[in-house]
């Protein structure tokens, strides 16, 4: 009889190892926006910014938010002449911005996944519809209208 007792008592202890808690491999940091998140350099200073060495938002004129199918924030002016275009996609989802009409509906923009991107691009002064070029987005709703001035 003592071998059901000592399989009884490996059963337990598996189980019970097994109902043990475990921390997450996730960390706060991940559970944000690449955008709000906090990277440490590498003299363990905290400095913002997503994918590509942090703060570049500010350095864009104007900023598109996407995520899924959906622009979630878009700019409504954007300098003429001159401007740096930004492209924020959460997601892994690929993404780009075309001004309709603009050198041949030239991709200003664009981005493989989750990341901050920029592109330049001098643009004449005009009402246009920007809109996200990869198949199926403007469909979804990707698309809307700006002005450049």
């Amino acid at each position: 009889m003592r071998r059901p007792t000592a399989l009884l008592i490996l059963v337990l202890a598996l189980a019970l190892g097994a109902c043990s808690r475990q921390e997450p491999e996730v960390s706060a940091n991940d559970q944000v926006p690449a955008s709000m998140q906090i990277a440490e350099s590498e003299g363990g200073e905290a400095a913002e910014g997503g994918e590509g060495g942090g703060g570049e938002a500010a350095e864009a004129d104007a900023t598109w938010f996407a995520e899924q199918l959906a622009f979630t924030s878009a700019p409504d002016v954007v300098p003429a002449d001159g401007a740096t275009l930004g492209l924020e996609i959460i997601g892994a989802l690929p993404h780009n911005v075309v001004f309709e009409g603009f050198q041949g509906d030239a991709i200003l923009v664009e981005g493989a996944g989750e990341g901050f991107f920029t592109g330049d691009a001098a643009i004449p002064a005009g009402t246009y519809t920007y809109y996200c070029s990869i198949a199926g987005h403007r469909a979804a709703g990707m698309e809307g209208e700006i002005t450049v001035e």
